[in-house]
């Protein structure tokens, strides 16, 4: 391929699930721009058997997520379909022009991690492509920035190298001193004195947003102005933005659990077709309070209600164009967007966003300390300081009192806000999910108190009430069509939930179904979920109930006896002991009747927990390696009879 040295023109592919692959091909997009490259940014979707990717000449930069048990995202379906047809056509010379570079975002609290990019990287290998840079595969369990930040720095040498126009390129350096520390207690503002001199930092994002304020005031949103400015903002949603009315919201664990556990029943206003184990994605606003209180800081509480129109200097800048789109085709208020649009948590507060926040302080020790936190040096203040405190824009602000960023900026650095997935319980008309109240105490970086986005939207809702949500179009959690396996459903805590749902569906035929139920929560006296309907009307028709209690200890003294002998396997704190009690039942299960195992709830311990307790349990009872029984369960999960609906 013969390329002009002052031409270097490059294609930017992004397929994305959440919009994390999106948002940082858009990243790449404007960075490549100002080390001097000509990029065309792409959406996945628009290729396929009709438009394939070999069209592509110039080289490619790939940035891809994962969903669902390792599959490539919804969008890129059809072009990942039309490259295996390829493949099994034995085109292996398909792609032989084809030229990229790879970033792939996963999550190591999920068994297949990064497994969709992976599962393209190979498809291209296979038809002939050649990788010039990476493959990197980034890790959300411990921040992307890890990952994505080196692979974008060293991306342009790379490109320079193919383009064969070898450049020095290193990362942009800063030079600070830590004279003068804070004395503050929140550690986010200490000045760290071991990262003193020189530091690599992300390249500042310069602005192209423009906004203007009209005389036109709008306090109110109704029914009509948020279903419009939902549809705008997830055109892909193939149900199309549904209301729900709350028909009851009630407590289901005890007044003294450790964790609050709501179920939420509701209707909706059409039609609904549902399978048990489907999940709902609701559109949760951010919190009044912490979005009148941003206004306040910025300063802007004149213009909260006025009308507002972003416009944009620059259309070839990718970051932030999505708002503007949105700023032009609803009538959008300030108090709206930062309600309804735009992620004011943590998810926004990327390495790159406490880079632009530096540029805009009068002191200078929260400058360079805004620096650190942006740093590579600072990679593990950062993740400790803002990702695992879930730390907020809001905190940040409060906590930096001199930074001061312009509107138009803020919007431009803002990721979107993404709805968040509930699985229902329900069988039948009436719709139900279930949510624990997530509680975030003012402590360390912290500056007020606070529930969980979601959670704290749908706990505040009343009966009547109504809600917006999108009916997920991957549904990778439905239950399997043979009734003659057997199936065993793991699902502590709110994980429950899905085969509540699937066992209500299947209540007159139970006793004739091969299934096996392992729940666990904290206290049988407490947070014991779903606890009557199990005991009366589901355990006794299962093959098999374990429950576990994590915080617990079987003492005959109590009120509990009656169920505990018959359900609990003593000094069980965890699903995965009562898996490994049932060990030679449960390999027999799996291993000599093909049976299916379906995993539902935490993804940070509980699933891995789970996947490594049927692996010893394979090896126990067959005398297998690890590396054989781990090679058994992913091959199950390959061909969908290992399925997880878990969450971070």
């Amino acid at each position: 391929m013969v390329v002009e040295a002052n031409k270097k023109k490059i294609a930017i592919i992004y397929a994305t699930q959440t919009g994390q692959a999106k948002t940082i091909a858009e990243t790449i997009n404007d960075e490549a721009m100002s080390n001097g490259f000509e990029p065309v940014l792409f959406d996945i979707s628009q290729f396929g058997r009709k438009r394939p990717l070999d069209e592509l000449t110039d080289p490619v930069v790939f940035v891809c997520s994962t969903t669902g048990d390792g599959e490539v995202p919804e969008s890129a379906t059809r072009c990942f379909n039309s490259l295996k047809k390829l493949e099994a056509e034995s085109n292996h010379s398909f792609l032989k022009n084809f030229n990229y570079a790879l970033l792939g975002l996963g999550d190591t609290n999920y068994t297949q991690f990064c497994n969709g990019p992976k599962l393209f990287h190979q498809k291209f290998q296979n038809l002939g492509a050649k990788c010039f840079y990476g493959p990197a595969w980034a890790d959300d369990g411990t921040g992307l920035d890890v990952e994505v930040e080196p692979f974008i720095e060293g991306l342009w040498d790379a490109l320079d190298q193919f383009f064969h126009d070898i450049k020095q390129h290193s990362n942009h350096k800063v030079q600070i001193n830590t004279d003068g520390l804070s004395d503050q207690l929140n550690k986010l503002c200490i000045v760290n004195p071991n990262l003193s001199g020189e530091l690599s930092v992300p390249d500042y994002v310069d602005n192209h947003l423009k906004i203007d304020f009209f005389d036109e005031e709008k306090k109110n949103f109704n029914h009509d102005d948020l279903k419009s400015l939902f549809r705008n903002m997830h055109p892909q949603s193939s149900s199309g933005i549904l209301t729900a009315t709350v028909t009851s919201i009630s407590q289901i664990s005890d007044k003294t659990a450790e964790k609050e556990c709501y179920d939420l029943k509701f209707c909706l206003d059409e039609k609904f077709e549902y399978e048990p184990g489907h999940a709902v994605d609701c559109l949760c606003p951010n919190d009044d309070y912490e979005v009148e209180q941003l206004i306040k800081r910025l300063k802007l509480e004149d213009k909260k209600d006025k009308i507002f129109r972003l416009e944009s200097n620059n259309p070839a800048k990718k970051l932030g164009q999505s708002h503007v789109k949105l700023s032009q085709e609803n009538k959008l208020t300030l108090n709206a967007f930062f309600k309804y649009c735009v992620d004011l948590r943590w998810n926004s507060l990327k390495k790159n966003f406490f880079r632009f926040l530096s540029e805009h302080c009068t002191d200078v020790n929260e400058k360079n300390r805004l620096l650190q936190l942006s740093s590579k040096e600072g990679n593990e203040e950062y993740h400790n300081l803002v990702r695992e405190m879930h730390t907020s824009l809001l905190d940040v602000l409060n906590t930096f009192k001199s930074c001061q960023p312009p509107v138009d900026h803020l919007i431009q650095m803002l990721l979107a806000l993404n709805p968040r997935s509930y699985s229902l319980c329900s069988s039948d008309n009436q719709l139900e999910f279930v949510f624990n109240l997530v509680k975030f105490k003012k402590e360390s970086t912290r500056t007020y108190d606070r529930f969980g986005l979601a959670t704290g939207y749908l706990h505040r809702l009343k009966q009547g009430n109504n809600f917006y949500l999108m009916n997920r179009k991957f549904q990778n959690f439905t239950f399997p069509t043979d009734e003659d396996k057997p199936l065993v459903m793991i699902g502590p805590g709110t994980g429950i939930a899905p085969f509540i749902g699937f066992l209500r569906s299947k209540k007159e035929k139970l006793q004739n179904l091969n299934l096996y139920l392992f729940y666990g929560c904290r206290d049988p006296n407490k947070d014991f979920l779903f606890k009557e309907e199990i005991l009366s009307q589901l355990a006794p028709n299962l093959k098999l109930f374990s429950v576990s209690f994590s915080r617990y200890v079987h003492d005959k003294t109590n009120g509990s006896v009656d169920f505990m002998d018959k359900y609990h396997v003593k000094d069980t704190k965890y699903v995965q002991d009562a898996i490994k009690f049932y060990s030679k039942e449960m390999v027999k299960l799996i291993y000599e009747l093909n049976g299916y195992v379906y995993v539902c709830g935490d993804a940070k311990n509980m699933s891995k927990d789970v996947f490594n307790c049927f692996a010893e349990c394979l090896s126990k009872e067959l005398s297998l390696s690890n590396q054989d029984a781990n090679a058994y369960l992913m091959e199950m999960i390959k061909t969908k009879r290992y399925k997880q609906d878990i969450w971070a």
